[in-house]
């Protein structure tokens, strides 16, 4: 069981100097995006958000529907290409989303140097660096999840489930099986924020959506999402998406 791929449409790094925003209804190639700097909020239709840092890969299947948004810059690499129909199995092993290993990291961005060269070999040295990058993806997860990942994916479950209550962090550790202060250290080396900062982003795109429908004012929004205030709610969708929540709630409703 391996992985091929037939053909590359392209490979390139790209740094979004502001807000970022992109979606794409229906991609019509296989590919990855890997960020390098930044923080991203990732969307897959029919999936809870997902916050990205610096090093998370995102690969990407024909036909995925998503859409990523930064409220500051971003810097990433991203790739577009098709692999052979009989990769199918060996791809649909491969988590949508995981941390690189720093390896795997030097691998994507040698492959888009040597493409950006243009040199008479590119296409089949960019090649073969994609294939020895996604057969390395294949071993590792092969070889199981190690245990930092099970704790924050954990971790995050618990924190999808119940990002509107308030909690301790002594509560998710042992929803974790591990002692707080393990927990703090692993989720922010792994994820590059807070479990506090985690809640947050969650909220606010809560937020968002309940400013949109029109059906919320501010403060009902914030005594929904579990805030103690309305100034402090403000506080915090301001410091996310630079933007107060009664401005942002009247532009996109008046759209």
């Amino acid at each position: 069981m391996d992985i091929n791929i037939e053909e590359i449409r392209v490979i390139i790094k790209k740094k979004e100097r502001g807000e970022f925003y992109f979606r794409n209804r229906g991609k019509q190639e296989d590919g990855f995006v890997l960020f390098t700097e930044g923080r991203v909020q990732y969307t897959r239709k029919g999936h809870a958000p997902i916050f990205l840092k610096s090093g998370d890969l995102v690969l990407l299947k024909r036909g995925d529907e998503y859409e990523f948004f930064s409220s500051g810059p971003c810097t990433y690499i991203t790739a577009a290409f098709f692999f052979s129909p009989d990769s199918e199995e060996a791809q649909s092993q491969l988590p949508p989303v995981l941390s690189a290993p720093k390896e795997v990291q030097n691998k994507i961005e040698e492959a888009e140097a040597v493409r950006q060269l243009r040199r008479w070999d590119h296409s089949i040295a960019t090649r073969i660096l994609l294939l020895e990058t996604y057969r390395e993806l294949l071993r590792r997860t092969r070889s199981g999840v190690g245990p930092a990942e099970k704790i924050v994916a954990a971790a995050k479950e618990y924190l999808h489930l119940h990002f509107k209550e308030n909690f301790s962090t002594a509560q998710i550790a042992a929803h974790c099986g591990v002692s707080p202060s393990h927990l703090r250290a692993v989720f922010g080396k792994e994820t590059g924020m807070s479990i506090t900062e985690f809640r947050n982003l969650l909220r606010i795109n809560t937020a968002k959506e309940m400013l949109t429908s029109n059906l919320f004012t501010v403060r009902q929004t914030a005594e929904a999402l579990g805030y103690c205030d309305v100034y402090y709610f403000s506080k915090s969708f301001r410091q996310v998406t630079g933007i107060a929540p009664a401005r942002f709630r009247n532009r996109e409703t008046d759209t």
